[in-house]
């Protein structure tokens, strides 16, 4: 019984340790074919908060969650600076029944980069309606 609690307390533990990371990661399936997500974390003692030298993780990843063959999935990503102008991009890609594609990139912060609130926003539409996420961080 001792050793099952000691488990029990290691795993709570656990996620109490893990669960930062995880507060940077939205996924979203407004579109029940498709389900996006974006995860931005920094390396600095607060992934939701990156300073000059950090290196900030970006994720994403769109799933086709049905057994059709998607032709034409298109992708937008989305990066709003704090200053309120955005960027974007597409491409429009076919997805094979319950693949993933999860493209990954990291950044260096640099004092070049203006501090406040960024967001990266990623939305995916197969002609039957758009399934979107936007994950932020902060740059101090």
């Amino acid at each position: 019984m001792k050793r099952l609690s000691i488990i029990g307390t290691v795993a709570v533990l656990s996620l109490a340790v893990v669960w930062p990371a995880l507060a940077t990661t939205v996924s979203g399936r407004q579109n029940p074919d498709l389900t996006v997500s974006v995860s931005l974390a920094s390396s600095g003692a607060d992934p939701e908060v990156a300073t000059v030298g950090d290196v900030v993780n970006v994720r994403l990843s769109v799933t086709n969650n049905t057994w059709k063959f998607e032709e034409n999935v298109n992708i937008r990503v989305l990066v709003t600076l704090p200053d309120g102008r955005s960027f974007d991009g597409a491409l429009t890609t076919p997805l094979a029944p319950f693949q993933t594609i999860a493209p990954r990139a990291t950044l260096t912060v640099s004092d070049a980069f203006p501090t406040g609130p960024y967001a990266v926003t990623l939305e995916a539409n197969n002609g039957d309606g758009v399934s979107s996420a936007t994950a932020t961080i902060t740059i101090m």
